[in-house]
């Protein structure tokens, strides 16, 4: 021939399994795609693949110069950022071009949690590096959220030392997470940002024999630390909360809190702090309202404000006999 041969070829196949999706893939067409693919999609089928490959020669060379490639995926599981815990059961659809791999996520489950409305996107398969980037909606208990928010890279709930066995209610997060397809990724390496909606949170002890209770808030939690506002009760006083927390050693202070309650009877008070503080000699009687706020520096040194209206309170220092 006086020309080059140039062209497309187009393949489909029915019933894949996911573990065999290497055999029929050549590791030279999207390399980087295969490799991801190879390692991290287990399990499950592809009901059907259609796959289109674009070629041509020059000088005696075969090459591929486009890919398109799509498949619906039943029962996968994504193993997106070990060692976290792998997406299981998960249905979706994937797409892969030249430069990219998607994988739109329908639904899967993670370590107790529903996730839906998700997509992997995979950029950059013709370079030598790869940008992984992660969009879910996920909900569930809220205690399964904090174990997988323990998990290695992450690990978040550890710096403001909560432990899953602690919480409980319900969460909706929508969780975006941008990291480089290392070997060893941690957290220097990630981008993070979650939106999270807290229902019925509960968390016990956060300090010895004091519970928060009917918890409804909205966080934010990115790479430098978690914000967040809401309504929940205190050791039986309902309030309003604001809290910040650095994951940033530099910060001061590393973690404030700001609780605002009113008419708060002092019988609820003395029944609920009892135990824990000596109260009773101090409040006899009424109600009060204020503002108590909490900074913790990096040393582990915390200092409480409070502003206090006890115009209809009863109260006594029995230290000076004043009553």
């Amino acid at each position: 021939l006086d020309t080059a041969p140039t062209g497309t070829f187009a393949v489909s196949a029915d019933n894949i399994r996911v573990d065999d999706l290497g055999r029929y893939w050549p590791p030279t067409v999207a390399p980087g795609a295969w490799e991801w693919c190879t390692t991290h999609l287990r399990d499950g089928i592809v009901p059907r693949l259609d796959a289109r490959l674009a070629f041509e020669t020059r000088d005696g060379t075969t090459d591929v110069t486009d890919v398109s490639v799509k498949f619906p995926v039943e029962r996968l599981t994504v193993d997106y950022l070990p060692p976290m815990p792998p997406a299981r059961g998960a249905s979706g659809v994937v797409t892969i071009d030249p430069n990219e791999l998607r994988i739109a996520l329908n639904r899967a489950d993670a370590a107790g949690l529903t996730v839906s409305d998700g997509s992997i996107l995979i950029s950059g398969l013709k370079d030598a590096d790869q940008v992984l980037d992660l969009d879910l909606l996920v909900a569930g208990p809220v205690q399964a959220a904090v174990g997988l928010l323990t998990s290695r890279p992450l690990q978040y709930p550890q710096r403001i030392d909560i432990r899953p066995e602690q919480a409980s209610g319900e969460t909706t997060t929508r969780l975006r997470m941008r990291f480089p397809l290392l070997d060893d990724v941690d957290d220097e390496d990630m981008q993070v940002d979650a939106a999270v909606a807290l229902t019925n949170f509960e968390l016990t002890n956060i300090v010895k024999g004091v519970d928060i209770r009917g918890g409804q808030a909205r966080l934010h939690v990115d790479t430098s630390g978690l914000r967040g506002d809401g309504r929940l009760t205190v050791a039986g006083i309902e309030g309003a909360i604001r809290l910040t927390a650095s994951f940033l050693d530099d910060v001061e202070p590393q973690a404030t809190v700001q609780f605002v309650a009113t008419d708060i009877p002092v019988a609820r008070v003395r029944h609920e702090l009892g135990q824990t503080f000596d109260v009773d000699g101090y409040l006899i009687g009424g109600t009060f309202g204020g503002r108590v706020g909490f900074e913790l520096s990096s040393d582990g040194a915390g200092v409480v404000n409070a502003s206090l209206d006890l115009a209809r309170a009863a109260l006594a220092i029995p230290e000076i006999g004043w009553h």
